[in-house]
């Protein structure tokens, strides 16, 4: 049999669709309005895919979860579910500060990580481009919240990365068949180790960072300082710990600025556009300078 033959049966197994001939995939993505975010992902946000973005506290990871969710309701025009667990860092200000159309977006507070895992599996649909869960570090497994054991007698020990091994494949095949992103926050801890190896390890087990296709670490960068008006925002520094649509190991830095809001005092943080350009295509021109260097070591 030639290879028709071969994509009319399997078809017949796996469905319509579902079985195409390999010089016919391409990655599907959606282009975002940061040229260094678009490098950092490889070329923009692939469609129906996991996210896992994380990093120690302050470093802009629900900031830049919304600022893609924003992103990515622009493009299409759809739904976005944002699910706090554990967090609050929702405000309806603040998300139309970002550019998010916040008629459109579902927050949902969960009070246990079964509710916030069930959630996830009913906002996985055609309507949502993007789901966010924030945290994963703040899912509380419901064996926590039952009141009628004493303090100790509750042992959770893995119980948050069962549920997330049991759910995350899941989640994996809903994300391909609606194409919605499905982001999710999580934090760093600093383990107690025998002073060998990486201390700093993230919640949620192995099978998180197994599922996720890109995984995304936020670092803070030392403040800089306005002669005017003092300490005004900072630089966060985006790496690409793993990705299966593109590069791994790349890094883009992103100034944050603060804005003190004259209402009601509060403090908004948002992504500097016009530095972020400036920057990178200044490191794009350094980059092409640097490769055009002939090899010193090389014979002549």
């Amino acid at each position: 049999m030639d290879l028709n033959e071969y994509l009319k049966l399997t078809q017949s197994v796996v469905g319509k669709g579902k079985a195409v001939k390999g010089a016919d995939i391409e990655y599907a993505r959606y282009k975002l309005d940061s040229p260094s975010d678009n490098y950092l992902l490889g070329g923009g946000m692939p469609i129906g895919t996991i996210v896992e973005i994380f990093g120690l506290e302050q470093t802009t990871k629900s900031l830049k979860s919304l600022n893609w969710a924003a992103n990515l309701q622009r493009i299409t025009g759809k739904f976005v579910a944002y699910i706090q667990a554990g967090e609050v860092g929702y405000t309806t200000s603040h998300a139309a500060n970002i550019g998010l159309d916040t008629d459109k977006v579902l927050v949902i507070n969960a009070n246990t990580a079964e509710e916030a895992l069930t959630c996830i599996r009913q906002c996985l649909t055609t309507d949502f481009c993007c789901v966010i869960l924030d945290s994963v570090a703040g899912l509380v497994p419901s064996k926590l919240t039952d009141e009628s054991k004493d303090v100790g007698q509750v042992h959770v020990m893995g119980v948050r990365a069962r549920l997330l091994s049991e759910n995350l494949p899941q989640f994996s095949i809903k994300c391909v068949e609606t194409g919605t992103v499905l982001v999710l926050v999580n934090q760093l801890r600093n383990t107690n180790l025998s002073g060998y190896g990486n201390p700093e390890g993230s919640m949620g087990g192995k099978g998180l960072p197994y599922w996720a296709s890109l995984r995304i670490k936020a670092t803070k960068k030392p403040l800089k300082a306005d002669d005017d008006s003092g300490i005004d925002g900072f630089n966060v520094e985006f790496q690409t710990v793993k990705s299966k649509y593109g590069p791994a190991l790349r890094r883009v830095e992103q100034q944050v600025d603060l804005e003190i809001d004259e209402s009601d005092g509060s403090i908004k943080t948002n992504y500097n556009k016009y530095i972020d350009v400036i920057k990178f295509f200044d490191w794009i021109i350094g980059y092409s300078a640097r490769s055009l260097q002939p090899n010193r070591n090389s014979v002549l």
